[in-house]
C-alpha cells in the first residue's frame, strides 16, 4: 500500500513540474514575443 502511495506522490510532483515548466517557458516566450503575442 505504501508503494501505491509512493507512486502517486511521484506521477503527482512529476506531473506539477511539467506545468511549472511549461508555464516558465511560456512566460519566457511571451516576454521574448512582446505584446506580439506570436507565440499563440
Amino acid at each position: 500500500m505504501t508503494t501505491i502511495t509512493v507512486q502517486l506522490g511521484a506521477s503527482q510532483a512529476d506531473e506539477v513540474l511539467r506545468r511549472m515548466r511549461e508555464d516558465q517557458i511560456r512566460r519566457d516566450a511571451a516576454k521574448a514575443g512582446g505584446a506580439s503575442g506570436s507565440g499563440q
